[in-house]
């Protein structure tokens, strides 16, 4: 595959460069450009004929400082209001056609995703795309939703993290989206939980757990369980329509599945027990942003950290250990209220 990460400094050196207020400079980036978005993701083939994707599977090119240096540049080159989500909104409305008729190989949706996925990290609402080629609700239910229910796991992989960066831009997390990250967490294989587990910690982080939970309706059996406790949910048991389990819980229970993956963290793909690790770790260091988590939550939370970090399979995990060890040396001392815990 291409270098990348040389390619990506000449990208952003090229666009500090040329002065795109002249007209003639700009029509010849924006037909570049369009070439770059519209470019195919890289591949190889295996010894039984199967295309396998190059890179991280999410980003554009499968790499994700190339997918920064492109959007940067398409900034830049597209500079004036609501122009750079018309563009780039315009590229995902051609590739997602195939995908609407059901024509796509996996490749295609892959593209079709990280284009998505690059315009959703770049925007600040979704309001700008009103008025684009594929409106938000078109993105959402014929595009993002029928995405996360492809067989094919790196099509799976990249659409939740769309749907994770779709969220972050709702004012309100939509009942289909929680829906489906819950689903994808709970049934999927472990690639694929990994990345539903990141997208519901980003969400639970951003909107706080009970949002969540008020729009898939979830209504806890006992209101004063959760308080103390997390309700005892075998994820592994769970039914698809069990919605009053809430989504605190359902990750909880996450780290009570014996039978994740603990392969070391690449660079592409994270493991569960990692993530979990650190979107539990971070939800206690930002507590007081989280009245609705209980403060009699927190040591059980605690516990589980401490569990996590000596457990035998931890050893491998290098950016976890990491991330606790710096998480045990902060959290004392961030308040008296901690040290009693």
């Amino acid at each position: 595959g291409p270098n990348y990460h040389f390619a990506s400094r000449q990208l952003l050196l090229l666009g500090g460069m040329l002065d795109f207020s002249d007209s003639m400079n700009r029509k010849v980036a924006s037909s570049f450009l369009y070439e770059l978005l519209n470019r195919p993701l890289e591949h190889e083939v295996d010894e039984d004929g199967n295309q396998i994707a190059i890179g991280d599977g999410v980003s554009l090119g499968g790499d994700l400082q190339w997918a920064k240096a492109v959007s940067e540049l398409a900034k830049k080159v597209h500079a004036s209001i609501g122009e750079f989500e018309m563009v780039i909104a315009t590229v995902v409305e051609e590739l997602a056609r195939p995908c609407r008729e059901r024509t796509a190989d996996f490749m295609q949706w892959m593209h079709c995703l990280a284009v998505t996925g690059l315009l959703l990290e770049n925007t600040s609402t979704l309001r700008s795309l009103e008025g684009t080629a594929i409106r938000p609700s078109e993105v959402l239910q014929s595009l993002l939703l029928p995405a996360a229910k492809q067989k094919h796991v790196d099509v799976q992989r990249a659409a939740l993290r769309c749907l994770c960066l779709f969220g972050l831009l709702e004012n309100k997390p939509s009942t289909e989206l929680v829906k489906q990250l819950r689903l994808s967490f709970i049934n999927g294989p472990d690639l694929v939980s990994a990345m539903a587990s990141k997208a519901l910690i980003d969400l639970v982080s951003w909107h706080g757990p009970q949002e969540l939970d008020q729009a898939i309706g979830t209504e806890p059996s006992d209101a004063n369980y959760e308080k103390t406790q997390f309700a005892p949910v075998d994820i592994s048991d769970l039914n698809d329509d069990d919605l009053n389990v809430g989504v605190l819980s359902i990750l909880f229970s996450g780290f009570h599945k014996d039978d994740w993956e603990f392969s070391p963290e690449g660079d592409n793909h994270d493991n569960v027990p990692t993530i979990l690790g650190e979107g539990f770790a971070k939800i206690l260091l930002l507590s007081e942003n989280y009245p609705s988590i209980s403060a009699d939550l927190h040591p059980v939370i605690l516990a589980q950290l401490v569990r996590l970090y000596f457990l035998e399979e931890s050893k491998e995990l290098g950016r976890l250990k990491q991330c606790l060890s710096v998480f045990f040396l902060h959290y004392p001392s961030l308040s008296e209220k901690h040290k009693a815990s």
